[in-house]
């Protein structure tokens, strides 16, 4: 699938408000976006991030990529899924619980669809926070959240979140709780969509 591991560390937080980097993207990673295979890696997966320089004009950038995962007794599961700016949607779910294979899904999703999940994250205001008092990933998982809109890069790096007890027990409440409230509105987004591309006897 397009899994690559993760580049940056634990202790790596936002790039909000500084100047955008754009992604580096290695022979390594090229060749993950053009082949299924899966690479071993004992680091967290995720998506082989794409290029920005291609985009018709940096006021349309829009990429969104989410990702959530752990190590345990079943291996490294995780649930991933991003967003690309011609409106192709990937998505990827592993679970090694009683042997269960990875769910890989992609399909294309209409400029209306992406305009809505833009104004989703612009509402959120989850641009306007940080993550640097954000409680550091740990053995229980990671989560992250990477945005690129407009002039605006984010690049969200946080331990799981099991309820908003632990949004309360963290030093930014505030912006937890921004970051929580839209991650379920996001993976409730990607459900519906993957539900409808390949419901087996649609309505």
């Amino acid at each position: 699938f397009w899994l690559k591991p993760a580049s940056c560390p634990n202790k790596n937080r936002s790039t909000k408000n500084k100047q955008r980097r754009t992604p580096k993207v290695g022979v390594d990673v090229g060749q993950c976006i053009t082949s299924p295979k899966l690479t071993s890696t004992a680091a967290p997966s995720s998506f082989a991030l794409h290029s920005l320089h291609n985009m018709p004009g940096e006021e349309e950038e829009f990429y969104v990529r989410y990702y959530v995962g752990h190590k345990g007794k079943f291996g490294h599961e995780f649930l991933e899924f991003e967003f690309r700016p011609d409106g192709r949607l990937r998505y990827a779910n592993n679970s090694n619980y009683k042997n269960d294979v990875m769910i890989r899904k992609e399909a294309h999703v209409t400029p209306a669809v992406m305009a809505e999940l833009r104004k989703t994250i612009e509402d959120s205001e989850i641009l306007k926070e940080d993550d640097e008092n954000w409680p550091a990933p740990d053995r229980v998982g990671r989560q992250e959240l990477e945005v690129v809109c407009g002039k605006e890069h984010i690049s969200f790096t946080t331990s799981k979140i099991g309820s908003l007890a632990d949004v309360q027990a963290s030093k930014d409440k505030e912006g937890l709780r921004v970051f929580y409230y839209l991650v379920q509105d996001l993976k409730c987004f990607v459900f519906s969509l993957i539900g409808l591309h390949f419901r087996i006897k649609p309505v």
